[in-house]
């Protein structure tokens, strides 16, 4: 009896088909020979092994089909110049396309084919990072200069970035003179500039009790902030929130750029800036305007180069270089006094008219009789003067803002704040690493990987009110001043606070050891 022999390249090609390469001996090497692979068989053949014909087969050229069948082995649909087929063209499992060659990898499988986004950094993809379903591959998010990965991408998912200083309300934790304390901002009038405060509560961490400290204690808690601990129910956080003197809000505005600012006191949130660049210390400020009319104006009537008067340039003749050069003015008086003006008391009753000039009138008729004495109050020309706003950093404001995510300072948006140097910190992370190693020189992992950081919460807080470079918030414990406010260390284009430690390098370690620069900022709000 003879029966068909079997055509390698027929049969239905579905995502619930399941093939078999029994007879391909480098699928068998690869442990590739089945697919979809069962974990369970380790490469072997599975309960229901699948057929070997379809769109990924071809017939063995050694195979006849004279005493036994044809034997079907495995296309590699990923290799154009085997298959003639075009990537664009190439059927995946799933029934989709293959997307460009530096944006997915085709995968060829027993019988089949996939074709997976890049999902990281490979030389294939030219060190660029694409997510997708195989067909249609999407460029990776990447981090911004205030953000971390938090979830690296994959071939399917996009990488995930989260802000290292979310905007909300933070305490502002300092160990310069090495207890740790808040920067506050006191409620009292005269207390003008913030300054550094603990509580007096201690950690339980340390093993003693109260009586056996040495000193008197105002409260024992496991995890204190600034000597402030949980009590009455309430939380340390919550406990500062309803203090309000510690609480600090910190609003992004563009890199790592950012206003903090405080609602303590009367007339709602400032920001914290310096009011002039000498300042020593900051302040609650915020933007004042006021309008302002220029000392000097101009007359509607002028003088020619010849010294006529004149109301325009055609009063003063055709030559190009004739112009009415309008007459400078401080009162109206110098518009109406010591010029021949008058007015018409015949043809054109009441026009203004240049007495001097044979009665010319503004509109280059001529009036009759142009009488010096018969200019009405009412008609009398003004010494018009330009306006203008001006503004200023002030501490003396009668208003604040009253919604910190709209507030600018006193200034209607971001660009114009942003403007203002004294308002506006460079707040850069300490301790950040990047998601993966350089390839090749060109780093395309994140350059901040959240999970990596060497130290939690750790800052610097830079501005450059004071020039060009930009400078450290700092205290001035080295040289014993006891100083209780904060104030700026020149530390050059680099940034770092006046020490050699370089920014983003484990030198950082140096800057973190002196502690006078180093902020912890700790969430107040979930």
């Amino acid at each position: 009896m003879c029966v068909e022999c079997t055509k390698c390249t027929e049969g239905d090609d579905t995502s619930s088909s399941v093939y078999a390469c029994p007879n391909d001996p480098k699928m068998v090497s690869d442990k590739l020979a089945y697919f979809p692979a069962d974990p369970q068989f380790d490469g072997g053949p599975p309960t229901n092994p699948g057929r070997t014909s379809g769109r990924g087969f071809k017939r063995d050229p050694l195979s006849s089909c004279v005493h036994s069948d044809y034997t079907c082995i495995n296309i590699d649909e990923c290799d154009a110049t085997i298959t003639g087929v075009s990537r664009a063209s190439i059927v995946t499992y799933e029934g989709l396309h293959c997307a460009p060659e530096e944006e997915a990898n085709c995968i060829d499988k027993c019988g089949t084919v996939l074709c997976e986004c890049t999902g990281g950094c490979f030389e294939v993809s030219n060190f660029k990072c694409y997510f997708g379903d195989g067909q249609t591959c999407n460029a990776c998010t990447t981090c911004e200069d205030h953000e971390c990965e938090s979830d690296g991408p994959t071939t399917t998912t996009d990488r995930k970035c989260v802000a290292l200083i979310p905007d909300g309300k933070y305490a502002v934790e300092t160990t310069s003179g090495h207890t740790a304390q808040c920067l506050v901002m006191w409620a009292e009038t005269q207390k003008v500039f913030p300054e550094r405060f603990n509580w007096g509560g201690e950690s339980t961490d340390k093993g003693l009790e109260k009586e056996d400290r040495g000193m008197e204690v105002a409260d024992l808690c496991e995890n204190p902030i600034c000597g402030v601990c949980d009590y009455s129910g309430k939380t340390a956080q919550q406990n500062i929130l309803d203090g309000g003197s510690a609480v600090w809000v910190f609003r992004h505005l563009a890199g790592e750029e950012y206003l903090i600012m405080s609602a303590q006191g009367t007339g709602g949130f400032r920001c914290l800036g310096f009011r002039a660049p000498l300042a020593p210390y900051p302040e609650l400020i915020t933007w004042e305007t006021e309008a302002s009319t220029d000392a000097e104006g101009t007359c509607a009537i002028g003088t020619c180069i010849g010294g006529n008067l004149c109301w325009n340039d055609s009063d003063c003749g055709s030559q190009t270089d004739q112009r009415c050069t309008p007459t400078v003015c401080k009162t109206n008086l110098d518009c109406n006094n010591n010029l021949a003006l008058g007015a018409c008391t015949a043809n054109h009753l009441n026009a203004l008219c240049l007495v001097a000039e044979n009665g010319k009138m503004m509109d280059g008729k001529t009036c009759t009789t142009c009488v010096r004495d018969s200019v009405t109050p009412q008609a009398q020309l003004q010494c018009a003067k330009e306006s203008s706003t001006i503004g200023m950093c002030s501490n003396t404001a009668a208003k604040g803002g009253d919604d910190w995510q709209n507030y600018f300072c006193g200034l209607p948006d971001v660009a114009s704040v942003k403007s203002k140097k004294a308002v506006v910190w460079k707040i850069r992370a300490l301790g950040q690493q990047p998601a993966g190693a350089n390839s090749e020189g060109k780093n395309c992992h994140s350059a901040k990987k959240c999970s990596k950081a060497k130290y939690k919460s750790l800052f610097v807080i830079e501005s450059m009110a004071r020039g060009n470079n930009y400078e450290c918030l700092r205290f001035k414990d080295g040289d014993f001043s006891n100083q209780a406010n904060p104030s700026l260390e020149s530390g050059g284009s680099s940034g770092m606070c006046g020490t050699t430690a370089v920014y983003g390098t484990d030198f950082e370690a140096s800057l973190i050891a002196q502690k006078i620069a180093v902020w912890k900022l700790i969430a107040l709000e979930n």
